[in-house]
């Protein structure tokens, strides 16, 4: 009996092609966003959270501002997103007491400067440049090799800079010892190249494209004052716990700031967890505005449903006049409800493949489209339909065939 009712609520569906597209736009362009945003976020969340793995499990990273709090299990409670954007409490004293932690193997401290960036004879601009200011410990803290010349000695203040592997090869090639960069009109020397860093734009500034200055001449941008952004250190490989390590670096800087705790310290499993939580909300989001689409889709369903059971009452009335009853009556109407959304879900599915898989062609993003994801979009569209076409075909399992019969 249900293979029969498919077959003639497919059959139904073709004879009213037109009508039955129209039906289905609202759960097609409901599908085809919510699933374009599920994919999209779900993908750049496992880049993010790869990018972040790649930088090793024992780098804490500080910041300035107290943006998280824990419970007493030392769980993230609650975070505030803007709390480092403040100005910076961290210190080159800071920087200091977290390197002569015995456990700390490495200590970069991240001091941005703002600045345009040109090269060559003609003093091009080159764009989606980092000017980083740092000490020498910048490639052991983040685990990076030096793949050409080398990087700044401590407390260095010559005019050089290292750059990132991208810029070399934007710029010379691959090969940049020698070549000349100008910083707000300043010429430096590029003495060494970094190999290629595994965490790109997707967390934090561009490390591929970063043009790296010493710590000291980076003042000089700053009337001689360090205004650092971030310290990140390796605490030893050799150390299981690191977070008495924390602990111990977290009360050393209380300390250095008068008793006031105005910084925030992270470790990689913090950054993962944070990142989950601010995608999931950003998803959850922006899917439950898509979510609109198929709600006013599931209202066109339930609409055009009960305009068909009005224009077939002479059909309801001739099925049960030869026999069919009220529940076969209910579920012919209730399959054709359900199959134009799954039809709809699928087509919607479908295009956000195509818009899925263009967006990772033509940019950055990759988006995860997973089983999961198409499973999840066709059994919403089921459950659409079920909810729009139920009272419908109530409607029409509850009508009277003598009636039906004489209705013109």
């Amino acid at each position: 009996m249900i293979i029969e009712n498919i077959k003639l609520a497919l059959k139904t569906l073709r004879g009213n092609k037109l009508r039955s597209t129209l039906t289905m736009l609202g759960i097609i362009i409901g599908v085809t966003s919510v699933t374009t945003v599920i994919s999209i976020g779900e993908g750049v969340k496992a880049e993010v959270r790869s990018e972040i793995n790649d930088l090793g499990a024992n780098l804490i990273s500080v910041t300035p501002g107290l943006s998280i709090t824990r419970d007493e299990e030392g769980n993230i409670e609650n975070f505030d997103l803007t709390a480092a954007f403040g100005a910076t409490t961290l210190s080159e004293q800071d920087l200091q007491t977290i390197k002569e932690n015995p456990n700390v193997d490495a200590a970069a401290a991240l001091m941005q400067i703002s600045g345009v960036v040109t090269s060559g004879p003609e003093d091009e601009r080159v764009n989606g440049t980092q000017i980083i200011a740092t000490n020498s410990d910048y490639p052991d803290a983040f685990n990076q090799e030096v793949v050409e010349g080398e990087f700044f000695a401590p407390n260095e203040d010559k005019k050089r800079v290292v750059i990132g592997s991208a810029l070399a090869d934007e710029l010379y090639g691959g090969r940049g010892i020698g070549g000349v960069l100008r910083i707000r009109g300043e010429g430096f020397v590029v003495t060494g190249v970094m190999e290629e860093f595994n965490v790109g734009a997707n967390f934090g500034p561009d490390l591929n494209r970063a043009v790296l200055i010493p710590l000291e001449l980076g003042k000089t941008f700053n009337q001689d004052v360090a205004q650092i952004q971030e310290i990140d250190a390796k605490i030893n490989d050799e150390v299981e716990d690191i977070n008495p390590v924390i602990e111990e670096i977290k009360n050393a800087l209380i300390a250095n700031h008068g008793g006031e705790e105005d910084f925030t310290i992270l470790k990689q499993e913090d950054f993962i967890s944070v990142t989950d939580t601010i995608f999931g909300l950003v998803t959850t989001f922006v899917a439950s505005i898509a979510g609109i689409s198929l709600f006013v889709g599931g209202i066109g369903i339930m609409n055009i449903m009960l305009v068909s059971v009005t224009e077939r009452t002479r059909e309801i009335g001739l099925r049960k006049a030869i026999g069919a009853n009220n529940w076969q009556v209910l579920s012919q109407f209730l399959i054709e409800s359900i199959i134009l959304s799954i039809i709809g879900g699928l087509i919607g599915v479908g295009l956000a493949y195509a818009i899925v898989a263009g967006l990772t062609i033509a940019t950055d993003i990759n988006g995860s489209f997973s089983l999961n994801t198409i499973f999840l979009a066709t059994s919403v569209s089921a459950v659409v339909g079920v909810v729009a076409g139920i009272w419908p075909a109530w409607q029409a399992a509850k009508k009277d065939p003598i009636t039906s019969l004489r209705y013109e």
